[in-house]
Order: structure tokens, then sequence, then C-alpha cells
């Protein structure tokens, strides 16, 4: 008699992979954010810079596509310049579009504990 695979298995699996695609998609959304942030405070300090997708994943020690999305975001949002040859060149375009988009992202309200004090250890 085979008891393999268990269908109490199978039903905690069909459970379990909505949930754990939720999360992945929140981590992904993240993870997103990181690296937009990463790719503002780059263009922040080296507001003179013109590079490529390429160039910019290994200045930040990311994978191209994670950089990729994040330009194309920031170029959508007006804050990067794309040009638009052969080998796409990315750029800022104003660098006070970097700061008024910092102070929106830090003036919206996050879950969680906003400063130390706010912590509480059990």
């Amino acid at each position: 008699m085979n008891f393999w695979p268990c269908p109490c298995l199978i039903t905690w699996r069909k459970r379990v992979r909505p949930v754990a695609g939720k999360i992945n998609e929140e981590l992904d959304q993240i993870l997103q954010s990181v690296v937009r942030i990463e790719l503002l405070t780059f263009f922040q300090a080296n507001p003179h810079t013109r590079d490529t997708a390429d160039g910019l994943a290994l200045r930040l020690h990311r994978p191209r596509h994670q950089v990729e999305m994040a330009l194309n975001a920031l170029s959508a949002l007006g804050i990067l310049e794309m040009s638009s040859r052969r080998v796409t060149i990315y750029r800022l375009r104003n660098s006070d579009l970097i700061t008024s988009y910092l102070q929106e992202q830090a003036g919206k309200d996050v879950s969680g504990p906003t400063c130390r004090q706010d912590w509480t250890f059990g």
C-alpha cells in the first residue's frame, strides 16, 4: 500500500502556495523599492553620471534585470532620462526631483514603529 503523497500534504500545499506567492510578490515590491532608492542615492551623489543598465548594475552590485526595472520606473516618473540610441544610456534629469521624491516618500505613513521609542520589548 502506497501512502505517499499523503492527502493531507497535498491539501497543505494547495493552501500554502498562494500565501507563499503573495509573500514573494510583497518581497519583490520591497526589493524594487530598495533598488530604486539605491539608484536615487547613487545619482544624488553622482549627478553627472551617464551609464547603461549593465554599468549601473555593476556599480550597485545588483542583477541587471532588477536595476533595469527600477530604471524604467524612475524614467517613467521623469527623474531619469533615457537616451534613444542603440544602447540605452540613463542620466539624471534633475537632482531636485530626487530630493522632492525622497521627501515625499519619507512623508508617507508606514506601518510599524517610526522611531526607537515606539518599540516595545517584552
